[in-house]
């Protein structure tokens, strides 16, 4: 790894490199799932000739987890976790020579901030990081990094539980604003020169009441969602060997999705995100959100604004 001097015991290597601007920036923890988001970043960062970055974050230590009685300073037991994850990082990335040029750090801090940060340092052009399952208390004290990593990254974040291979077919869930016309876009340059893009459109279902069954408020006409579609494969520009085809559903949204992603045989989902916050998220949820937390696949979440 390219470093501009030599650091002392307190400072990492990476703190010395001139960042290289764009390409993938990895989450690592060491787990099963950010060792699949590794392998995957690898498979497409050689499809795409992107550089790739690694971060792995430690939580700070609790005073009272540390014996008193330790001869170490906190200081040093800080220097020697940070080396010992680096050396699980370097394990992760292995010999193979087009990994040679790949770039790490470990830090101290938040994890979803500092992953963040990373990738808005190096204007990364996504963020790979492994799916973690948290339960429902944890959910609610925020214990969900990838969520938080979701509700504040500006840069496009693939989700995955398995390692990714170069996708053939790409299920983009569109409601026609500014967030899902860009996640159509990163699917298309997901696919490369071939494969096939669905866009997808899931109208709401009729509501049974006492006085009979009531249709939600159309927010759409057929002929206003036929232009629509025409217009995002417009923009999409798409090369000639990749398909873009448009699909309306209709139903609850997430359960729709899941269920025409099985029957296409999907290798990836992609969705806009609107950055919601505080009460309106609270109050509002998220597709995205609640596809992250539901589907197995890989999911790429994009966010309306770069």
């Amino acid at each position: 790894m390219p470093t501009m001097t030599t650091p002392s015991s307190s400072q990492q290597l990476w703190q010395f490199e001139t960042p290289v601007i764009g390409g993938i920036v990895v989450g690592f923890d060491g787990s099963p799932a950010s060792h699949a988001a590794l392998e995957s970043a690898a498979n497409i960062a050689a499809i795409r000739k992107w550089p790739v970055h690694v971060v792995s974050v430690l939580r700070p230590m609790s005073s009272y987890k540390l014996d008193l009685g330790m001869d170490q300073p906190q200081s040093q037991v800080e220097d020697l976790r940070i080396q010992l994850r680096d050396a699980a990082i370097r394990d992760a990335i292995g010999p193979l020579a087009e990994r040679f040029e790949w770039t790490r750090q470990v830090v101290v801090g938040r994890p979803a901030e500092e992953i963040v940060k990373a990738a808005e340092a190096r204007a990364a052009d996504m963020v790979f990081v492994g799916r973690t399952d948290h339960g429902v208390i944890d959910r609610m004290l925020g214990g969900e990094t990838t969520i938080h990593l979701l509700r504040s990254c500006s840069i496009p974040v693939l989700v995955v539980g398995n390692e990714l291979n170069k996708p053939a077919t790409i299920v983009v869930a569109v409601d026609f604003g500014p967030a899902s016309i860009r996640a159509a876009a990163a699917a298309v340059e997901m696919l490369g020169e071939s494969g096939t893009v669905y866009l997808v459109y899931v109208e709401q279902p009729f509501e049974v009441l006492p006085e009979g069954p009531v249709a939600p408020e159309a927010e759409h006409y057929p002929g206003d969602l036929v232009m629509r579609f025409r217009q995002i494969t417009g923009e999409l520009k798409a090369p000639s060997g990749v398909v873009v085809e448009s699909v309306i559903l209709n139903g609850s949204p997430v359960p729709a999705l899941l269920e025409f992603c099985e029957r296409v045989g999907a290798d990836l989902v992609a969705a806009g995100t609107h950055g919601l916050k505080g009460i309106q998220r609270f109050l509002l949820g998220s597709v995205s959100t609640a596809l992250v937390r539901s589907i197995r696949k890989p999911i790429l979440v994009v966010p309306a604004k770069g």
